[in-house]
């Protein structure tokens, strides 16, 4: 999303950082968005793929380590963080890899994952700051991934959603 552009900079700022400190990491980005809305020449290694199936999804995941969950700073999208939460998010909780928040605080995705101690949070448009966050997260990454699927399984099982959506619809 065109939205999340500054937080994708600042990452790749901050890995530019990571790789200068540490270049025996090995680290690439995989993004499955179609097109990217910034000028990505130059800069570390990253992976434009089609949008694609469920099985592309599944296939990716396989490939990776840690899933980067960014929402947009800008006041501008202030509504849209504030009081939403994506299916990609969900998609996350469930895949068994940590996630790594990339957003403002105060945002309905960000205070639920932190709540849980469901993700490593960085919430900062500082390219130090978020390269130093990068490097924290093999730390805790079995916990925030057990957190995450601790969260998936009480609060987003499809019965569940059905269950929750039933009983609204009988409160009517």
């Amino acid at each position: 999303h065109r939205s999340y552009a500054a937080n994708f900079r600042v990452l790749l700022d901050a890995l530019e950082i990571v790789r200068s400190k540490h270049p025996h990491l090995n680290v690439s980005i995989t993004c499955r968005c179609g097109s990217f809305p910034i000028d990505l020449s130059g800069r570390y290694p990253v992976r434009v793929l089609p949008f694609g199936t469920e099985q592309d999804v599944l296939s990716d995941l396989d490939d990776s380590d840690v899933l980067y969950l960014p929402l947009p700073f800008d006041r501008e999208y202030e509504l849209f963080v504030k009081y939403s939460l994506s299916t990609k998010m969900i998609t996350y909780l469930g895949s068994g890899l940590p996630i790594f928040y990339h957003g403002p605080t105060d945002a309905a995705a960000g205070e639920l994952l932190a709540s849980h101690d469901a993700a490593y949070m960085s919430c900062s448009l500082d390219p130090e700051r978020v390269a130093n966050d990068l490097l924290q997260v093999p730390d805790v990454a079995g916990y925030v991934a057990s957190q995450a699927a601790a969260l998936a399984s009480d609060q987003f099982l499809l019965d569940h959603q059905r269950d929750r959506f039933i009983r609204g619809l009988n409160r009517q």
